[in-house]
Order: structure tokens, then C-alpha cells, then sequence
């Protein structure tokens, strides 16, 4: 098995509830320390060396994090690269928000980025307020919904 595949569902099924336990317990510890790591490296950057940006970060750091992005690709299928594979789910949406989207059909940012803001308007749930809400998230990632169709 490579470095980052999963194991199969075969496999899973081997580990007795208390493997699966510590395993979940040292997976959350390696996440911690791979958050810290990370952020460490954020801020030494980005935060406290703005007058030297562009700063190389070391590659080390960018194994893990290219390590983490195909792991959660594996898991997610969302491209950290593209946006439009994003689900929905995990913008951090309000709840509301989330349901009118899920009712209207729509699950990921390429399913989004189908309909115009007044498209989006004339659907359930989905009031000026909640759109509001949605180009905000959307305007972080650096997309916005398409002018009229």
C-alpha cells in the first residue's frame, strides 16, 4: 500500500474497535502537529516577515502539506487547487443556507456556479440575505457567480 493510499475496506475491517480507537487517537495527534507545523510556518512567512515576502518555505513543510491535500482529495474528492470541486458542505455555510442549496439540487461550487444570482433567487429558501451570506464565502475563495444566462 503507498504512502498515501487508504487502507481498503478489507483491511479496515481486520482492526478490532480498540485498534481503530488508537489508530483515530494517533491520527488526530499527527493532525495536531502537522496543524502546528503548519501554522508555525504561516506565520513566520506571511505574518512576521511581510517586508521579505516572497519567503521560500522549506520543503519539508511543503511534503506535508502536499501529503494532507491528497489525502483529503482521497477522502473529499475536492481538488485544493479547484475550487469548483469544493462541496458544498465545506465552506462553512450556515445551516439554512446549506438546506436551501441541498434542496435546490445543489452539492458542490461547479453546481453553484451554474446558476446566475437571480437564477439562485427565484429558488426556495434562497433570499437575498442567504445569497448575501453565499457571494461573501464565495468572494474568499476568489470565485463569483456567473452575470446573467
Amino acid at each position: 500500500m503507498s504512502e498515501l493510499q487508504s487502507p481498503t475496506p478489507e483491511i479496515i475491517e481486520e482492526y478490532t474497535p480498540e485498534q481503530q480507537l488508537k489508530r483515530l487517537e494517533r491520527a488526530n495527534s499527527l493532525l495536531s502537529d502537522w496543524k502546528r507545523k503548519i501554522n508555525d510556518e504561516y506565520e513566520t512567512t506571511i505574518v512576521s516577515s511581510s517586508n521579505s515576502w516572497p519567503r521560500e518555505t522549506p520543503p519539508s513543510l511543503m511534503t506535508l502539506v502536499d501529503k494532507i491535500l491528497a489525502i483529503s482529495y482521497d477522502l473529499t474528492g475536492e481538488d485544493a487547487n479547484d475550487v469548483s470541486t469544493f462541496k458544498i458542505g465545506s465552506l462553512g455555510l450556515s445551516a439554512a443556507l446549506l438546506r436551501a442549496l441541498s434542496r435546490g439540487g445543489i452539492n458542490r461550487v461547479s453546481d453553484l456556479l451554474s446558476y446566475s444570482y437571480n437564477e439562485l433567487l427565484e429558488k426556495p429558501g434562497l433570499g437575498k440575505a442567504r445569497l448575501t451570506e453565499l457571494k461573501n464565502k464565495l468572494g474568499e475563495l476568489g470565485v463569483s457567480l456567473p452575470d446573467k444566462k
